[in-house]
């Protein structure tokens, strides 16, 4: 009898929200989630200078970048972090790029070299454009004695961030997490802005667009509290 009525409980429940007779409500709900990595495994961390998909990209915009990620990782609890100064210095004759993290041999080298036991490297996909967009505006005719409807061209740059995150077994060069994350902003333009920008370049910006990315990284990473939704009858 018991086992029947609880059955019938949750049957009756969807036939009380199907006929009207309770509303659902969207509820956050404060969720444990486990971390990527795990410090008893991994314990020792050593961050690859970061790689840039594009050319054109300083290596000393790069070096902050990777800088930042650092920085961050010494911050968590559990891990120890290899130095960006022995990093260097150990990996000086190493040649780091989009061809090499995709190969087990070379993961595996650097992580004899650096003597960890996980690898974070970054790849990086950062460009601008400069866009014109239309928009309507209203002025004032002292002519026509009242307002009229015109279109005006506004150029905008939008400032586009993709950024890779890879973390490595460094003993057998496997994949244990691989993460990308993504920013952009737009801002209203001058034609002498436009060239401006073009001048004295961008790298602010995209100082600015990769701190979100790097601490979402970061906190995935270790255990943490996410929201999710769900829905319970009112």
């Amino acid at each position: 009898m018991k086992r029947r009525a609880a059955l019938l409980l949750p049957v009756l429940l969807v036939g009380w929200l199907l006929t009207g007779c309770a509303e659902p409500v969207a509820v956050p709900i404060r969720v444990a989630v486990p971390g990527a990595l795990d410090p008893n495994r991994y314990p020792r961390l050593a961050v690859l200078p970061f790689v840039s998909a594009e050319e054109e990209l300083d290596p000393e915009v790069r070096h902050a970048l990777t800088q930042m990620l650092r920085l961050r990782l010494e911050r968590m609890e559990g891990f120890i972090v290899l130095g960006e100064g022995v990093t260097r210095s150990r990996l000086r004759d190493e040649t780091i790029g989009l061809k090499e993290l995709e190969s087990r041999e070379a993961i595996q080298s650097w992580g004899s070299l650096l003597e960890a036991s996980a690898l974070i490297a970054g790849i990086v996909h950062y460009y601008t454009l400069l866009q014109p967009q239309q928009r309507y505006v209203d002025r004032y005719s002292y002519e026509l004695q009242r307002y009229v409807r015109e279109v005006e061209t506004v150029f905008y740059r939008s400032y586009y961030l993709s950024l890779e995150l890879i973390v490595y077994d460094a003993k057998t060069g496997e994949v244990l997490y691989r993460d990308t994350l993504t920013n952009r902003y737009d801002e209203p333009q001058s034609a002498l802005g436009a060239v401006w920008t073009e001048v004295t370049g961008t790298e602010e910006v995209l100082y600015e667009l990769a701190q979100q990315p790097i601490r979402t990284f970061v906190r995935r990473l270790t255990p943490h509290y996410e929201y999710e939704q769900r829905f319970l009858a009112r």
